[in-house]
């Protein structure tokens, strides 16, 4: 079983049931401790959404719930209960430069590479998806003119003009995403498979849905 969590949420949860185990609480009278109720659940991979280690950045996206010191904690915690570990960082945020970009990058490499069960998937932003505060009616109505422009929205698809107006920022983005993963995917470090925008008429268009078939399912 593979699940995903906020950092909070999983330091709250060994916390509490370490505590209802010592109890002897019924139900869980069975288990020794917190690793051993995850491993004999079948979790053997928890997931979390951290998206940035910018404080501004996580500020700015109303994730300030998410302590950048809570990395480390569920990082060894997943290594103490002997879990797969997946960090998830979003790169491309609209308000985050090349430095905020470039700090994010090297700390999730140094995590990914530092720790033997940690694995990292990497996601690019939209600033619009359906049911965001970025999906206006003015989006709606553009976007239901030539539904092959959801292609663009997929968060592992590489920045495109629709997403990302702003030439420097989007190729800032797009060259730290797939640089992250060309560097860490031959080891098995790194389980997104980076997508092209496919949904351009022409040559283009017909082009990269085909490379985009030999990309990993995203699971």
């Amino acid at each position: 079983m593979r699940c995903l969590s906020c950092l909070k949420s999983f330091l709250h949860a060994e916390k509490i049931i370490n505590d209802l185990i010592q109890r002897r609480t019924d139900g869980l009278e069975h288990f020794d401790n917190f690793r051993d109720l995850v491993n004999r659940s079948g979790l053997w991979c928890v997931g979390f959404g951290f998206e940035s280690t910018d404080e501004k950045i996580l500020h700015t996206q109303n994730k300030d719930h998410n302590k950048i010191d809570d990395i480390k904690r569920c990082v060894d915690l997943c290594k103490k209960t002997g879990v797969c570990c997946e960090l998830l960082f979003v790169f491309g945020f609209p308000d985050a430069d090349w430095s905020s970009m470039w700090k994010t990058a090297i700390d999730a490499v140094r995590y990914t590479l530092n720790h033997d069960h940690v694995v990292l998937r990497p996601y690019l932003a939209k600033p619009f998806l359906p049911g965001n505060k970025g999906w206006t009616d003015e989006v709606d109505t553009m976007m239901a003119k030539d539904v092959n422009q959801f292609y663009n929205l997929d968060v592992c698809a590489i920045g495109s003009p629709l997403t990302d107006s702003k030439l420097f920022h989007r190729l800032m983005s797009n060259f730290l995403y797939l640089s992250m993963i060309a560097f860490l995917a031959p080891t098995g470090k790194c389980l997104t498979g980076p997508l092209l925008p496919q949904g351009q008429k022409g040559i283009y268009g017909k082009v990269a849905k085909m490379l985009n078939k030999y990309m990993p399912a995203e699971r």
